[in-house]
Order: structure tokens, then C-alpha cells, then sequence
């Protein structure tokens, strides 16, 4: 089974402003909740957790000039088989900036769907909450 999330912001802060804060990978403890640390090494993204837990990202197309980048997570294969999506900043007509997220998963069986759903809908949507709240003015 798979499923897929797709969050929208639109902001009066600038695309360049928003695409700062949106842009930079290992800054994303500024806006996952209970991320506590973050690095990047080449493409590969390895954050923590403040349970322990790490999870390593590889970063598959990172475009400064489209504000944009993708991402594969490596998964254990328990539950999720698959796990990837995007983060984009366009301008909008006013000057300002639409962040979109679309995140991909790919469950092991709908099992595992059932149960790692509801987590994964309200982690997305609470990390995206903060992202926005986070948008410089």
C-alpha cells in the first residue's frame, strides 16, 4: 500500500527568505519537532531524534536556483518500504512564497499501513506547522 501527503503554505515572506530556512538540510531541527541534531555529509542526511532514534536521508536532487530538493529515506524495511518526497519555494504574484512538501510512502502491508498512518499524518502535518510558523516575516 502506498500513501501520499502533500502540504501547502503560502507566505508574504519572500521566496529567497523562505527557500533560506527551507533549504538548508541539516537546519530542519529548526522545524521537526524532536529533532535534536542534524548533519550532512555529501547527500546523505542523518538526523536524530530525542528518543534515540536516527534517521539517514539520501538527498537525491538539490536545486538552489528552483528552490528545491528531494529526498529517499533508508528504510529497515519492517514496516515502510519505501519513503521519499520533495520540498519546494516558488514566488507568488505578490511577491511573496508557496512552500509545498509532498512525501511518499510505500508500506510493507497494510498492516503496517494501518499502524504507522495516523503517526505519519500527524508528524508530517506538525513538522510542516512549524515550518510555517518558522517563515521569517
Amino acid at each position: 500500500m502506498r500513501a501520499a501527503f502533500t502540504f501547502n503554505h503560502v507566505s508574504p515572506t519572500s521566496a529567497d527568505k523562505a527557500w533560506a530556512l527551507v533549504g538548508d538540510l541539516a537546519g530542519v531541527t529548526k522545524w521537526v519537532p524532536g529533532m535534536t541534531a542534524c548533519t550532512v555529509d555529501s547527500d546523505i542526511r542523518s538526523c536524530t531524534f530525542a528518543d534515540g532514534r536516527t534517521v539517514v536521508e539520501q538527498i537525491t536532487d538539490f536545486d538552489d536556483a528552483a528552490r528545491s530538493y528531494g529526498y529517499r529515506t533508508h528504510t529497515d524495511g519492517n514496516l515502510m518500504a519505501a519513503d521519499s518526497g520533495s520540498l519546494a519555494v516558488t514566488e507568488t504574484a505578490d511577491g511573496g512564497s508557496r512552500v509545498t512538501w509532498l512525501a511518499e510512502v510505500e508500506f510493507v502491508s497494510d498492516e503496517a499501513a494501518d499502524q504507522m498512518l495516523p503517526m505519519l499524518r500527524t508528524g508530517y502535518g506538525a513538522a510542516f506547522d512549524q515550518l510555517a510558523d518558522r517563515l521569517p516575516r
